[in-house]
Formats: structure tokens, sequence, C-alpha cells
């Protein structure tokens, strides 16, 4: 795999972000998308269709940025946020031809017999698919488009610059939270090219910050290194998410923030797990650092660091030990009250079952956490489904879970077999007695994970 492209590709890549190009050559792609939707669904009748989705979300118990995430999943890219819902459950905006068969999907609704208003959803819709388009149609279009984007917003930023100001700061956190939500959820080749040049701009300003704002900043360099280095992970970039961890260890260390530190630190124990080569006794200790930085606060820090001691455990066989992790996870996330994601806790409930508990419990787990995830072949899912084949294998049935495992590896793209789907494959295979270890679809399963992408 050859990692060092994302570097080189992330100008290219940043072309997705494009939202009012406009050129002549898109005109009749917009009318060829159109018109072969509609030759799809029929004349459809323009309604209302805002309080179908507001009853059907509010139903299932979702926010509306949750419906947002939901949708960008299945989507494959992330576009959407929960203005876009509001504004289509206040009918101020129609969801265009594009959304309407995911919303179908996701809520499970039948909005047919509804048509996106021509006058009023034509530059929200637009937007969308352009969006998408610029990631489907031929690379001349997308490259040239490209070439002229960052150079072009640098030489603006340099002609705006002036002292990094508190403003500056809150805005770089906000771009945290957002690629934290992004990172995980869509390949690397997708994230990490803007992601990369956030990080890259964050240090200039690092370079003419001083005080309090140096040290906010330093937090953001440390937190931007870390999902770089999660999405490496995701990715197999072994070496590079190493080097970039390291990054940003150093950076939460200079930033004098607990809390940052805590993060940081939790992260690494966490994503270390599906890294080869990871020595349970290290991951073990940095979670426990983790906690010490957390200081006994209830945070997203010290759920990241419980939901590691549990997973590494149950790796080590410690039934009692991570069963105990797991109890404690779950009452800080009760005391979190939504501020750790429900099906992250599910994901762990199932990984520690799956590693030490009985046929019924992770049999159990592994539904709770399938259901928590609207796209069945997200990463996160497709890895709840290698826990299942490794609860297969442990059953008894070697054949069934190694066909489980290629099963899953063969329906999802070969960016999303590397990293954690592909470590999830071999803690599943490393379950098979000797014996099985000469079954044909080992060998299928391994040449998947080990496929070539390159980014």
């Amino acid at each position: 795999m050859s990692c060092p492209s994302v570097y080189r590709t992330h100008v290219a890549s940043s072309a997705l972000a494009i939202t009012s190009w406009r050129g002549p050559r898109w005109g009749p792609v917009w009318a060829i998308l159109v018109a072969h939707t509609e030759s799809e669904r029929g004349p459809l009748a323009v309604t209302s269709i805002g309080a179908s989705i507001r009853e059907s979300r509010t139903a299932r118990g979702w926010s509306q940025a949750r419906l947002a995430d939901a949708l960008n999943e299945v989507a494959g890219h992330a576009t959407l946020d929960r203005h876009y819902v509001a504004r289509w459950e206040r009918n101020a905006r129609k969801p265009g031809y594009y959304w309407l068969p995911h919303i179908e999907r996701v809520l499970s609704v039948d909005l047919h017999g509804t048509a996106p208003d021509p006058a009023g959803s034509s530059s929200e819709d637009d937007d969308m698919r352009r969006r998408t388009l610029l990631g489907l149609v031929d690379g001349s279009v997308l490259d040239s488009a490209a070439k002229g984007l960052e150079p072009v917003r640098r030489q603006l930023d340099a002609a705006l610059d002036g002292p990094v100001t508190e403003d500056d700061a809150t805005e770089w956190e906000r771009a945290v939270d957002r690629y934290s939500r992004l990172v995980n959820r869509f390949p690397a080749e997708q994230v990490l090219p803007g992601l990369l040049i956030g990080l890259d701009e964050v240090r200039g300003q690092l370079e003419t910050a001083s005080g309090d704002l140096w040290l906010r900043l330093l937090g953001v360099c440390a937190l931007l290194s870390g999902l770089a280095a999660t999405s490496l992970v995701g990715a197999g970039c072994w070496s590079d998410a190493e080097r970039y961890w390291r990054t940003a260890q150093r950076a939460a260390r200079f930033s004098e923030d607990r809390v940052v530190r805590c993060l940081v630190a939790s992260d690494r124990a966490v994503f270390g797990i599906y890294m080869p080569g990871g020595n349970p006794a290290t991951l073990l200790g940095i979670a426990d650092e983790a906690l010490a930085w957390g200081e006994g606060t209830i945070s997203k820090g010290t759920a990241n660091a419980l939901s590691a001691r549990a997973q590494v455990l149950s790796l080590l066989g410690d039934r009692a030990g991570a069963y105990a992790a797991l109890a404690t996870l779950e009452t800080v996330f009760e005391q979190l009250d939504g501020g750790w994601p429900e099906p992250r806790l599910c994901h762990v409930r199932s990984f520690v079952y799956s590693h030490v508990g009985s046929a019924r419990e992770s049999a159990a787990a592994q539904d709770q956490a399938l259901a928590k995830y609207p796209c069945p072949l997200s990463p996160g899912a497709v890895q709840v489904q290698m826990h299942r084949a490794r609860s297969i294998i442990a059953s008894g049935d070697p054949t069934q879970g190694v066909r489980h495992i290629v099963t899953m590896l063969e329906k999802i793209g070969p960016s999303f077999r590397h990293g954690y789907v592909g470590t999830s494959a071999e803690f599943a295979l490393h379950a098979l007695p000797e014996k099985a270890r000469s079954l044909s679809g080992v060998q299928r399963a391994r040449e998947l994970i080990s496929e070539k992408v390159a980014l």
C-alpha cells in the first residue's frame, strides 16, 4: 500500500468541498441525472414530506444530526449536516432526487409521490449533486478544477493575514469536532486530504500565536494529529499512523491541557488494538495513563480509556477484568448522558462478549450492536460481523465462520478491508483450531485483507 501518495493528492481531493463552482459542462450532467431518476421512479406528485421525515426520525429517537450522519453513511460521502435535515422538516427545502431513495432506505419510509419543488430546491439540490458528481466524473475535470483551488485560497488567506484571535482558536476547535465525526465513517482517501490541509494551516497559525492562544492551538494540533493517526490506522498505514500518534502525544503534552492529553492517550489505546504487534501490556499502560489524566472525571477520554481496557483484557482472556471494565464504562456512559455514542458502547460489548462471553451473550451483543448501524456494510457493522464469525468458529463450526468472514469482506470495498476490519477478521481467524487453518477460505480471506489500495 502506497500511503505517501495521500499527501501528494490532498489538493486534488479537496475539490470535493466545492459548493458553488459552475461551468457549461455540468448542465447536461444534471439533466441526465434527473431524467434517469424520473425514468426509474416514474412521475412524482409534489407534496410536502417534511412531516413524514420528522415523524419517522423522532419515532426512532434520532436527532437531526443523527439522521444526517446516517444519510452520509449510506451515500458514502460527507456532504449533509443537521441544517439540511432541519430545512427539509420545515419545508423550507425539499430533498432532491438524489436524497429521496437514501431517506426512504434509512427511515424505512415510502416517500413515493413526493418530489422536490423546482424553484425551491434548485440551489440546494444542485449543490448536493455537484459535490457528489465531482467525485464521479472523469479525472480530467476534477483535476483541472482542483489544481487552482488551494493556491487561490492560500493566497487569499495570506492577504487576510493578521494576528491569531480567540475566534480563530474557536473555529479550529469546531473543525476538530467536525473531523472527529468523519474519521472511521469514510475511507482515509476521502478524509485525510482535507484534514492534513487543516493541520498544515493551524501549524502556520501556531507560529505566530502566543500565550493562551498558543496553548489552545497546540491542543488543536494534538487532536487533529490524533485523528490523522486514527484514519491511517483505518487504512492499514501502520508506520504513518505511529508517527502521527507520537506527534499527537507530544503536542498534547506541550498544550498543558489534561483533557486533551486524556483524549489523545485514550484514542491511542483504543486504536492501537488494531495495529500489528500491539503489546497488550503497553496498551493497558496507555489506557491507565489516560485515566490518570482524566483525574477521575466523567469524560469522553475516560470512556475511551475504559473501552480500551475492556477490549484488551478480553483479548488476553481475562473475563473478570474485561467485565469489570465494561461495567464501569456502562456507568460512565449513563453519566455522560449522550456525550459518548451508544453505537460505540454496543460495539465494545460485542467485542468483549465475542472474545470471553458465552454464545448467548455474544449473539445478543452482536444483534444489539448491528441494530445501531443504519448501513449494514459500514466499517463498524462489518467489524461486528467479524465478531460474529469468531463466535461461529468458537461454537465449533470453523467452515461456516470462515465463509462468513469471506462473504463480508467481498461485500465491502477494498478501502475498508484494511485496518480495523482487516484486524477484526484476523482476530476471528486466530480462533480457528489448528486443523482448520488450512481451509481454502482462510487463504481467500487473507488475500482480500491484503489487497492493495492506492491512496
